[in-house]
């Protein structure tokens, strides 16, 4: 499935796997083609929030200059690609950024 995160805000910018996202998006925002995966949605259980990481390649330092400051707070939309067209499979904000050599998570909690 063609996948990508789109975070609002004044540092704005998209996420993706590959190109063929490149497509569907916003080709005015800046356009970042590391994202590696996404962990299992976690649902609400017991009072917490439906969350979802999502993981990025970081090799080439590409997030470390990114998130110099990072997007705490920002609305976090991680869309899919349905047929022909761009939905929206989760909607939250970015609660932590955690940046190491080889890769990037971001956190993303409802």
């Amino acid at each position: 499935m063609i996948v990508w995160l789109h975070l609002a805000g004044q540092q704005a910018m998209q996420i993706t796997q590959d190109a063929r996202a490149l497509q569907y998006i916003d080709g005015s925002v800046r356009t970042l083609q590391v994202l590696q995966g996404l962990d299992p949605l976690r649902d609400s259980i017991d009072g917490e929030a439906a969350s979802i990481t999502v993981t990025c390649d970081n090799r080439a330092a590409q997030c470390t200059d990114a998130f110099s400051v990072p997007p705490l707070g920002a609305t976090a939309t991680l869309y899919g690609v349905r047929g022909a067209a761009a939905v929206p499979l989760f909607v939250g904000v970015v609660e932590r950024v955690t940046i190491a050599p080889a890769e990037c998570r971001i956190g993303v909690v409802a």
